[in-house]
């Protein structure tokens, strides 16, 4: 289940007739660097909402957006 505020921008932008692009390569190696880290300091390090770092880190998260995938992969310096 999405977290509200996810929920509501996605039908926003479906509304709007735009396709949010998403990433669906595989999130396994970010959601493995993010089992010893503190959510909180990944946030406020990369801007990413708390909610969904814990969504990805939990496995409930499976596609994120490009921009999304792109800095946690810069962060964690994990190949595109």
């Amino acid at each position: 289940m999405l977290a509200d505020g996810m929920q509501q921008e996605i039908c926003t932008n479906a509304k709007k007739g735009k396709e949010m692009q998403t990433q669906t390569q595989d999130l396994e190696p970010i959601r493995n660097a993010l089992q010893d880290r503190v959510i909180r300091v990944v946030s406020e390090e990369t801007g990413i909402n708390r909610v969904t770092l814990g969504g990805i880190k939990g496995g409930k998260i499976t596609r994120v957006s490009k921009s999304t995938y792109k800095m946690l992969a810069q962060y964690f310096g994990v190949a595109e």
